[in-house]
């Protein structure tokens, strides 16, 4: 249904923003896509800056869970006790278009069919499709056609594990790349690698480590993300290597 968008709804979660869906009336197969695309955004492994100005706390993080709002309607959004206008992050759905002009402020992004909108400036740079989200879609597809046979349980895991592991690498770099800690929490253990850089840049080999594509259209994403995040790091531009790809 989204097609390239899926990727770039995909930056936009992990961005932790506010993200309305709408489509007329019935609601049902719109309402079920937004929990598979709630967990855009999931990660297995919760990062911290210690010692640092840049402490990346683990609530600067908003759990998958609990983005997800599913349906809301105009009397949501227009009560005076709307709790989405203090809401961080959320997945939700309306049938109340009027809620896209009335209600700025209440949302970041307005997703209408394969059309999608923001009222930020800052954001309209993120909301378009890159050459590496393209990639990305292709790579999704391949794993689609492999599970193709699994079922709908098995298919939601891949899914979730592809993004969830791309996740991983992206905060894990940011972690790196400010002089900070990295902190495994994903079970009974907790083990501490402290990284030593002689300068907090972000350069294009470093987002390529990401598993990123910084000269096919993500570096200006990781800006983006480093800057939601507040972490004092300097981009530092490199010329395109000879792999067109990165």
């Amino acid at each position: 249904m989204f097609g390239v968008n899926l990727l770039v709804l995909w930056k936009l979660s992990l961005l932790d923003l506010r993200i309305l869906f709408y489509c007329a009336p019935p609601m049902e197969k719109l309402c079920n896509q937004l929990f598979p695309l709630s967990h855009l955004s999931h990660y297995t492994h919760r990062p911290a800056l210690q010692g640092s100005a840049n402490f990346l706390r683990g609530d600067q993080l908003v759990d998958a869970n609990e983005k997800l709002q599913l349906y809301v309607t105009l009397f949501d959004f227009s009560s005076e006790d709307c709790k989405l206008r203090s809401e961080r992050a959320y997945f939700a759905c309306t049938s109340d278009k009027v809620v896209e002009e009335n209600m700025k402020g209440c949302y970041d992004v307005f997703v209408d069919g394969n059309s999608i909108r923001t009222w930020r400036r800052d954001l309209l740079s993120v909301i378009k499709p890159t050459k590496a989200d393209n990639i990305r879609l292709a790579e999704l597809k391949k794993l689609l056609v492999f599970h193709w046979e699994s079922s709908l349980e098995e298919v939601h895991a891949a899914f979730v594990e592809y993004f969830a592991s791309l996740n991983d690498r992206i905060i894990h770099g940011l972690v790196e790349c400010s002089q900070g800690t990295w902190k495994d929490v994903d079970g009974d253990f907790e083990e501490e690698v402290h990284m030593l850089r002689d300068s907090e840049e972000i350069t294009s080999g470093d987002v390529s480590n990401m598993g990123l594509m910084p000269h096919n259209g993500d570096m200006a994403f990781v800006q983006e993300l480093a800057a939601h995040f507040d972490l004092d790091v300097v981009f530092v531009s490199e010329p395109a290597g000879c792999c067109p790809i990165f």
